[in-house]
């Protein structure tokens, strides 16, 4: 999953993607989702996981 595919998924408009960031930061807090290797550049470019995984 990465930010964009949320936003998708969810039919966030584009001038609203601050709302995938804050569901993904907060699914990352509980611990529901991790990180996907490295990512360079913006937050937008990472890639995310179920925490099992």
């Amino acid at each position: 999953m990465s930010n964009t595919s949320l936003g998708k998924r969810l039919a966030i408009s584009d001038n609203n993607y601050p709302m995938a960031s804050r569901i993904i930061k907060d699914a990352i807090e509980v611990g529901l989702i991790k990180s996907h290797g490295e990512y360079r550049g913006s937050k937008k470019d990472a890639s995310y996981v179920p925490f099992w995984a």
